[in-house]
């Protein structure tokens, strides 16, 4: 072929092939739930959120329970005017998961965020789109998780900077949560506290941890905490709460769901309190 040359192609050959058999299926077939047979969970996640689905999938291995996940855009650093300014992009966000279609809870994973913002504001912008369904928060199902286990007061571990932990105690206290003591990376960027090793935070658990607690909380969606809850319980002798677990298990429980979930610790076996 020469420079410039054109060819065209030649479709002689198909014109004369017969035309394909349509037909319509007739074996019999009846459909069944779908993926996430045993429950469907929506999840809102952050924009720069590097952890929360892995963790989720981590604890629910499989696919009969079901994560759908939609995110909201975010900024660093990790302030409570940064995390309030959320709020608005919580029903656009929700209208992007599965609009015509079953789930059972929604989880906003996002626990200084939730608090920034505040338990009724979260719920309200979900239920402008879909008031039928259980709306969890790390903060509530905290709330729900400490009551469930029967802590009373907890030795706090978080990655954040003291203004963001203000919001966080003072959310919590407000909930009938004691602070014994609170125990901080100070951390500002979401996406680095992503690259806190588990091992960091299993040691740093240690250092949290108080006499007088009752439990261990390692608050914050951005941590990768859900490996040393059961090593920690068992070094401590006492309940480990972090933020995916008790959502996780949170969710499961107001939806009446099974708890096919593993790695939970004692919260496992743990019912909702009243």
């Amino acid at each position: 072929m020469h420079r410039g040359e054109v060819t065209m192609a030649d479709t002689s050959p198909a014109s004369h092939r017969p035309p394909p058999i349509c037909r319509p299926v007739t074996v019999p077939w009846h459909p069944d739930r779908g993926v996430g047979a045993a429950g469907r969970l929506g999840v809102i996640v952050l924009a720069s959120d590097e952890v929360s689905e892995a963790a989720l999938r981590a604890m629910v291995p499989g696919d009969e329970l079901a994560f759908y996940v939609s995110r909201i855009a975010n900024a660093n650093p990790t302030t409570p005017e940064n995390l309030r300014r959320m709020a608005p992009g919580i029903t656009d966000a929700m209208r992007l998961l599965l609009p015509d279609d079953r789930i059972d809870a929604l989880i906003y994973a996002c626990t200084s965020g939730a608090m920034a913002i505040g338990e009724l504001g979260v719920r309200q912008r979900v239920a402008a789109v879909r008031p039928d369904i259980p709306v969890v928060t790390p903060g509530s199902a905290v709330v729900a998780a400490s009551c469930a286990l029967g802590a009373e007061s907890v030795a706090l571990l978080t990655p954040y900077v003291d203004e963001v932990n203000t919001v966080v105690r003072a959310w919590l206290e407000a909930e009938g949560v004691a602070i014994v003591s609170l125990t901080r990376f100070g951390i500002l960027s979401d996406s680095d506290m992503a690259k806190v090793p588990p091992q960091a935070l299993y040691d740093a658990a240690l250092e949290a941890d108080h006499a007088r607690a009752d439990a261990v909380a390692i608050l914050c969606t951005a941590l990768r905490a859900w490996p040393v809850i059961e090593p920690l319980e068992a070094r401590l002798n006492k309940p480990v709460v972090t933020s995916h677990q008790a959502m996780l298990w949170h969710a499961l429980r107001l939806a009446g769901l099974p708890m096919r979930a593993r790695g939970l610790g004692r919260l496992a076996h743990c019912e909702l309190k009243p």
